[in-house]
């Protein structure tokens, strides 16, 4: 949940860096209502400063949520493919209890033990096309279903049985 005071001086110092005119109190209310139920304070906060910072253009709600988890759904599931490709390659099998729902889509439509064995030429672009599109099936589910909180940002955040996964 954001609240109140958080939500308006981060979209106040927005306005004022984008040079963007007062938005209405629906436009704003639009913004929170859709936001607050998926962002906590804090995430809320941190994906203002980094909208303030990279962003060219004023923000749609969407850009909030992309901001806070570290990326669009399309480049988290590429880098979770990296991790992924890196783990299959040194046989490092993935458990797919352990891991986030997405990844666990993205491995059931593109198993480790084929992503391990396959060819570069054909097999595995087609393993990868198969994990992003799961990936980004299930990602996308999850984002658009309003819930308390996403999970933490800055998705930096390494897949178990990985070489960054091992603490």
């Amino acid at each position: 949940m954001i609240h109140d005071a958080t939500f308006a001086a981060e979209m106040r110092l927005l306005q004022e860096r984008f040079n963007r005119r007062d938005l209405t109190r629906e436009t704003l209310a639009r913004y929170h209502e859709y936001l607050t139920t998926r962002l906590t304070d804090e995430q809320f906060r941190h994906a203002a400063r980094i909208v303030f910072t990279t962003d060219t253009f004023w923000p749609s709600p969407a850009r909030f949520i992309d901001a806070a988890l570290g990326g669009s759904i399309q480049e988290l599931a590429e880098r979770d493919w990296q991790r992924v490709l890196v783990a299959a390659r040194a046989g490092n099998y993935l458990e797919l209890d352990r891991v986030p729902p997405e990844v666990r889509a993205g491995l059931t439509a593109a198993p480790m033990y084929q992503i391990h064995t396959a060819n570069e030429a054909y097999e595995l672009p087609r393993l990868r096309t198969a994990f992003v599109a799961a990936y980004t099936r299930a990602a996308t589910e999850e984002r658009s279903n309003p819930h308390p909180t996403l999970e933490e940002p800055a998705r930096s955040r390494a897949l178990p049985g990985t070489e960054e996964g091992e603490a």
